[in-house]
């Protein structure tokens, strides 16, 4: 009875502990991507359990999928952060031919080196309604 006792307890110790190993991958909703004269508006929302590391944005051609232009964000803005809820930047695309549908691609990498890819077609500005 107590082997079975002690058996029953370490099952049980050893499911909480590997249950708490378990890692989550950031959460990524992007919200807006649109081309406005020479950049893009991008709007996200990003929930990184693991506190965030870095944030790519890669714009790639939608028919061969081919990168036209990146840039990263690793700055205090935005690393170490749990939650970043209005993640909202304006991405020059001067002179690198990203047109709508193109897709883009956003890369959040956490303190853990986990990824999560998160990716939304280009759109037209959207027009503000009075």
């Amino acid at each position: 009875m107590k082997k079975s006792i002690f058996s029953l307890t370490m099952v049980l110790v050893l499911s909480l502990v590997s249950c708490n190993d378990i890692k989550n991958k950031p959460a990524v909703n992007i919200n807006e991507a649109n081309i406005e004269g020479t950049y893009i508006c991008v709007e996200a929302d990003i929930d990184c359990p693991n506190k965030t590391q870095s944030i790519r944005i890669e714009i790639c051609d939608a028919e061969n999928g081919q990168i036209k232009l990146a840039k990263d964000f690793t700055d205090s803005k935005y690393v170490g952060k749990l939650n970043i809820p209005e993640f909202h930047e304006h991405i020059d695309i001067n002179d690198s031919k990203v047109q709508e549908n193109d897709l883009l691609r956003m890369i959040v990498t956490d303190q853990e080196k986990l990824q999560t890819v998160a990716t939304k077609a280009l759109t037209a500005e959207e027009e503000d309604e009075d």
